[in-house]
């Protein structure tokens, strides 16, 4: 079945794949063309800035606790540390809370209708393609060329 159409499939197969890349390249530029290229450092910096914001202080109050005066040093030193854990547990299930409520909110794009949304990415297609074609013709000329 396969032996007389092997050289098809073969075609049929390669096509495909370059297909595909092509498709993938596109779509990383479309989107660093949208938000703008973010590299491995930045992305860290952002990363380090949203995990050091300042702690709430609205209420410092309600999370002091006192500590009995007639404990002895150690246990007293014990006890500060427990709370400053607590406080630090707290402080940072409010910004994994605060975080992910930021990533479940939809971007500003979902707000647009649907019609303008599908206009600006077939024109961001067609202006890539294009652009990728006469990248290509010019390659192609200046190989023939030289």
């Amino acid at each position: 079945m396969f032996r007389g159409k092997a050289w098809k499939w073969l075609l049929v197969g390669s096509a495909m794949t370059i297909i595909v890349l092509y498709m993938l390249e596109m779509t990383t530029t479309g989107i660093e063309r949208v938000y703008g290229p973010l590299s491995p450092q930045q992305s860290v910096a952002l990363q380090q800035n949203e995990a050091y914001e300042a702690p709430d202080t609205t209420n410092p109050s309600s999370e002091t606790v006192t500590i009995d005066p007639s404990l002895s040093p150690i246990e007293q030193e014990i006890a500060a540390l427990e709370q400053e854990v607590a406080r630090l547990k707290k402080q940072t299930l409010e910004n994994e809370k605060t975080h992910l409520q930021s990533q479940l909110l939809l971007n500003e794009a979902a707000e647009q209708p649907a019609v303008n949304r599908l206009a600006d990415t077939t024109s961001g297609v067609l202006q890539n393609a294009s652009s990728s074609g006469m990248q290509y013709i010019a390659q192609l000329f200046s190989k023939v060329i030289n």
